[in-house]
């Protein structure tokens, strides 16, 4: 699944952002824009949130095994 369609990033950057961040909060919270890499499209796409999850390649580089 590619990550500009999931439900999962509807919902966080609807839903939970509405619900988790107060005004003051959300001021805070800049958009960014993700690359979403190559995938076996050959494509390479990107999509703009304020919530977002992170990547496998983060995920091993923030938090390496031990």
């Amino acid at each position: 699944m590619r990550w500009e369609s999931s439900t999962i990033r509807q919902w966080l950057n609807s839903s939970f952002y509405n619900d988790a961040f107060n005004a003051e909060e959300k001021n805070m919270i800049r958009e960014v824009e993700l690359s979403n890499g190559e995938y076996d499209s050959g494509e390479i796409t990107t999509s703009k949130d304020q919530v977002f999850l992170l990547s496998l390649n983060e995920i091993k580089n923030y938090f390496p095994k031990t």
